[in-house]
């Protein structure tokens, strides 16, 4: 003992200079310092070998408080929309079609959040199941429902665009709309100032309160996949993660993945819009007759490039285009700048040519390209060109440098391969394009109806679900408190000779807790499978809304003459 006390273990180990005294003399006083330090040494190797176990085990404590702590976050921020502006408004007279648009399906959204807290408290309270397989269990059972996000998200872009329109209006709606946003703002600020405190400090962040947190269920879903992949990266060998937790990232991976498509699609209509308002509209019509902002027409990519004209001495002349890409046609415009700024704003007269890109074929002029060493011409360093497939027209352009001539080479002929095969894949049939095209407009007719119906019962029957919970949640606070007085007054006389819960009471709040737990078994099977309906139903409109954009892509590359 002595040994080891004065050499170097009396250094390694952490804290053993404090349990030492500064002589032992007796071989009594020696026992004692030799079990401290056996002691000592056990814990700190104890507490080595499961470094690794107590690290895993902290990093899932903190991702199962910060994903339920998340959650009632979000439930607040759900709530604070439906109650503080939605129902306002709606009772204000405000058009339903309208309301409709903005806030989409929130009120499902809000109940589902409110289900998943209280499965989430309910799971967490249960002993023999650890809190983190708890939470992976809970959202890997709740995923199916979440598909109704696709919904939301895929309208959030036409919400944003009649919330602008709301406020631009002006009237009643609007001076409402203002109001409402100062009332939350200071709701969100704990109610720690005055409403008119909080706008007069922030206004600007009040006039965007209503479209922060109409953004806020567009990033829910990744926030849970986040959550998922903290759990499968607190884990050692030691404490492998669950089953649950990695089928859960999975499925909330993937539906993150189809949530950001629906936005992608969404970045590239808005585009589309916004080049319908910018462009000058004499040249856009004079291009386009039937207009740019077409349901299937999708943007692809812009950039500048200059255009070969043959010049009044014979050479070739280089002017500069912006060009826009899209999924079925390229246009040209004068000019390389931002096109209200470099084409005179509404009035302006630039032109704006389009090349189909179902009658045209792309090559790279290589042969062209100006030599590395010589200084960026006027003209066309990395020049490519698109022809008609008839052989009446081409088109010389040249990109900024070869890498950029290389991706928009690789766009055009992405597009018209897929195009190619899209007419080709229709053979014979691509005669009856017009007839098609109404037919799908009628079916995605019926199919909203059937959305909007599926929506209204999913509506109702999630709200008595939440009901219930609600109810349940309170009688089980009773029955925990019945049974603590009960168990304490058997140990322990109540002062006074007060009486506690009789045994019976206690009886009639299990009772009541069973038959809870079973109505709302049964309700949620039902809310499942309507839910399910809804989604098969989404699933359809989406099917059918791709369909109608491919057909209506191919009768207009049909019948355009460009």
């Amino acid at each position: 003992c002595g040994a080891i006390l004065r050499g170097p273990m009396r250094q390694r180990s952490s804290g053993i200079g404090d349990v030492l005294p500064r002589r032992a003399s007796t071989a009594a006083e020696w026992a004692v310092l030799a079990t401290r330090v056996q002691a000592r040494t056990r814990g700190a190797a104890v507490r080595w070998a499961w470094r690794e176990v107590r690290a895993a085990w902290r990093g899932r404590a903190v991702a199962v408080v910060e994903l339920h702590a998340s959650e009632r976050k979000y439930e607040r921020r759900l709530s604070l929309l439906h109650s503080s502006f939605y129902a306002p408004l709606a009772a204000a007279g405000a058009p339903a079609a309208t309301l409709r648009t903005i806030f989409g399906n929130v009120q499902v959204l809000l109940n589902l959040s409110s289900m998943m807290l209280s499965e989430l408290s309910r799971a967490e309270a249960e002993p023999a199941v650890p809190p983190s397989v708890a939470c992976a269990q809970v959202l890997l059972a709740m995923v199916p429902a979440f598909g109704v996000y696709r919904q939301y998200v895929g309208g959030r872009s036409a919400s944003a665009a009649a919330l602008q329109a709301l406020r631009q209006e002006g009237g009643p709606t609007a001076s409402l709309l203002e109001e409402l946003e100062r009332v939350g703002s200071a709701e969100l600020a704990g109610g720690t100032l005055p409403a008119r405190a909080v706008v007069a400090e922030g206004g600007r962040a009040a006039a965007a309160l209503l479209g922060t947190l109409l953004d806020e269920p567009v990033r829910r879903i990744s926030r849970y996949a986040a959550s998922m992949r903290a759990l499968l990266e607190a884990s050692c060998e030691a404490c492998p993660p669950g089953e649950e937790a990695s089928a859960a990232a999975d499925e909330c991976g993937e539906l993150v993945s189809h949530l950001e498509a629906l936005l992608d699609e969404q970045r590239a209509r808005d585009r589309v819009s916004h080049l319908a308002r910018e462009l000058p509209p004499a040249s856009l019509r004079a291009a386009l007759p039937e207009g740019l902002a077409l349901p299937h027409r999708r943007f692809l990519r812009e950039g500048e490039l200059r255009q070969s004209e043959a010049s009044a001495e014979g050479a070739a002349a280089w002017q500069r285009r912006r060009a826009h890409l899209f999924n079925d046609i390229l246009l040209l415009v004068d000019g390389g700048e931002a096109p209200r700024e470099a084409l005179g704003g509404e009035g302006g007269v630039a032109s704006v040519e389009c090349i189909g890109l179902a009658k045209v074929q792309v090559k790279v002029l290589a042969d062209l390209d100006e030599p590395a060493s010589e200084p960026r011409s006027e003209g066309g360093g990395f020049p490519f060109e698109l022809s008609r497939v008839d052989g009446k027209r081409s088109w010389r352009l040249s990109a900024g440098s070869a890498e950029e001539r290389a991706a928009w080479v690789e766009s055009i002929k992405r597009q018209i391969r897929f195009l190619l095969a899209a007419f080709k894949q229709r053979g014979k049939s691509i005669a009856f394009l017009p007839q098609q095209v109404e037919k799908l407009r009628a079916e995605l007719g019926a199919l909203h109806t059937a959305r909007r119906r599926a929506e209204a019962e999913v509506l109702l029957l999630t709200s008595e679900v939440c009901a219930l919970d609600g109810q349940l949640q309170a009688d089980r606070r009773d029955l925990s408190r019945a049974s603590f007085r009960t168990r304490r007054l058997s140990v322990v006389a109540a002062p006074g000779g007060a009486n506690g819960p009789s045994a019976a009471q206690v009886s009639t709040l299990r009772r009541r807790v069973r038959r809870g737990s079973d109505e709302r078994a049964q309700l949620q099977c039902v809310a499942d499978g309507r839910v399910e309906e809804l989604l098969r139903t989404l699933a359809a409109l989406e099917k059918t809304e791709g369909d109608l954009n491919d057909d209506s892509l191919m009768k207009e590359m049909l019948f355009s003459s460009s």
